[in-house]
């Protein structure tokens, strides 16, 4: 028995080397065929660069590393590449990226031989199920095709729930000690505008966390609204994406980050959206024929409602929604958290800024309408946007798997100029913050806030907030407006900007990128 169990095991081994032998001679063959060079090799002092992740571990819970800014960026500078290869978690090799040709051609002009892969839906799926955000193939193009339309302009430009939002967060701020606020951190209220909004688009129902917040709420929305800001719940949304976040730097051994109390809180967060999801479910459903465009006009958008009429599975609705809630909140909140940091940090361009709004705006919040082309036409709110996002892009980091052998078009060879070969099932992952902060690409000053050098400047592969190719963010029009609705009404109230935090900031991470230590700040009102 044992022996035959032996040379069983044997006989597995003999096969497994043997297709390991012919699957690598096999890709050399495809390597030199494509006249390809290898890319820098980085070796770990560790098996399976677990000295690497160890630290990027430590860097990211403790905060007493910069994952980007003192890990990984000088990595790249004391290797003198743009690209390099290196083996991680069960030997499985991964080139790493600040080359904006290597990212054009995984996102777009080889977009078949790249996928988001099967490790990215186990890691993302823990909360987020099977979504737009964690599909491949023909789930995530019918998800694409299904959700395009709600991000049509004429929904964009639906300020009713932006407007009244806007106006909230303004009424509800700390109250001036004499012109000036008192200090306070502005994060919170931004990301309560945001999850007003965002519950307002996906389900026609505002739960109007920023007034429960405050404790002016009245009425029957009071008890979803107390859920949505619940102490318990916001923690709960928190605790969620942290376990994502975890997942995902542990790469292949993300199974390991695995607690009660990560379930606990993803299965609050399930519980919020599954209400919403069942009330659409109960409701009264309208076949899309007998509606009218008279009616369509008259009906607040709700993004939920429009999903019931393609599906009824609630796993399915819930799935959806959730990770369209969590990039809803919290991509335009981080922007905007962003937004005022580097305002606060630099008052010369708020008070630019300011001056241009008010010019193109009027000098208050009641002085005329806003809508998507006046906004989007306001050419230096854009620069500050666009300076913002280049700086501190809310998703600093992301990957592709290939789904074949397939060619990379530099990366290798001494000096970087070369094709590279990437075996079937290789991550590439790409640093998009690196790559924003490029001194050959960006100028000596890659690293300070100017927001004037995007005058004139033509947006190519260098800059890549939103991903790119047919897998480019859907929403980011209704994240950047969003976002300068919200910094208009501000400007238009406030005449100064003061920062009251730490003279450097501390990044936080969940899905996104965002200031670890808050926005704290105080603002001078305007006297009209």
């Amino acid at each position: 028995m044992i022996f035959n169990l032996a040379l069983l095991a044997l006989a597995y081994w003999l096969y497994t080397t043997l297709r390991a032998y012919l699957r690598e001679r096999q890709f050399r063959a495809f390597a030199r065929q494509h006249n390809c060079a290898k890319p820098y090799i980085l070796v770990n002092k560790l098996p399976w660069g677990l000295d690497g992740l160890y630290r990027t571990m430590r860097a990211a819970q403790t905060g007493l590393e910069d994952i980007f800014d003192d890990v990984m960026l000088p990595r790249f500078r004391a290797l003198g590449v743009r690209t390099f290869e290196a083996t991680g978690p069960f030997g499985i090799r991964t080139i790493t990226t600040m080359e904006p040709r290597i990212v054009q051609a995984a996102l777009a002009t080889q977009f078949k031989d790249f996928e988001t892969g099967e490790r990215r839906a186990a890691q993302f799926g823990a909360m987020l199920g099977r979504s737009i955000f964690t599909s491949d193939g023909a789930f995530w193009a019918h998800s694409r095709a299904v959700f395009r339309p709600a991000f049509a302009r004429e929904q964009i430009n639906d300020f009713e729930e932006t407007d009244r939002a806007a106006r909230i967060l303004i009424d509800v701020l700390p109250k001036s000690e004499g012109q000036w606020t008192a200090p306070f951190d502005l994060q919170p209220y931004l990301y309560r505008f945001t999850m007003d909004t965002a519950t307002a688009f996906l389900f026609g129902n505002n739960v109007e966390s920023q007034l429960q917040a405050a404790g002016k709420l009245e009425g029957e929305k009071s008890d979803m609204a107390k859920l949505a800001v619940d102490r318990e719940f916001t923690e709960a949304f928190h605790q969620g994406q942290m376990w994502l976040a975890f997942r995902i730097r542990m790469q292949g051994l993300y199974w390991l980050v695995d607690r009660p109390y990560y379930r606990k809180a993803v299965a609050r967060v399930r519980g919020f959206v599954n209400r919403y999801v069942q009330m659409a479910l109960d409701a009264p459903v309208e076949e899309k024929s007998t509606e009218t465009n008279e009616d369509k006009a008259h009906k607040k958008y709700a993004l939920l409602r429009e999903l019931v009429k393609e599906s009824r599975d609630p796993i399915y609705l819930r799935d959806q929604i959730l990770a369209l809630l969590g990039a809803g909140r919290d991509t335009t909140a981080a922007l905007l958290s962003w937004v005022f940091y580097l305002l606060a940090t630099h008052p010369t361009e708020y008070h630019k800024l300011r001056r241009i709004i008010i010019s193109e705006f009027g000098p208050s919040i009641t002085s005329e309408p806003l809508d998507f082309g006046r906004l989007k036409s306001c050419r230096q709110l854009q620069y500050v946007i666009n300076e913002t996002l280049r700086l501190y892009p809310v998703v600093p980091i992301n990957n592709r798997v290939a789904v074949r052998n397939t060619t990379l078009p530099v990366g290798g060879g001494p000096d970087g100029t070369q094709p590279i070969a990437v075996r079937k099932g290789q991550t590439v992952t790409f640093i998009v913050y690196g790559m924003h902060r490029r001194e050959d690409l960006w100028g000596e000053n890659a690293g300070e806030f100017l927001p004037g050098r995007w005058e004139g400047l033509k947006r190519d592969w260098a800059f890549l907030p939103f991903s790119g190719g047919p897998r480019i963010c859907l929403g980011q029009q209704y994240a950047i407006t969003e976002a300068s609705y919200l910094i208009v009404r501000l400007l238009q109230q406030f005449d100064d900007i003061e920062w009251c935090g730490a003279e450097k900031m501390k990044k936080g991470f969940t899905l996104t990128m965002f200031p670890g230590e808050g926005v704290n700040i105080r603002f001078r009102k305007a006297a009209y």
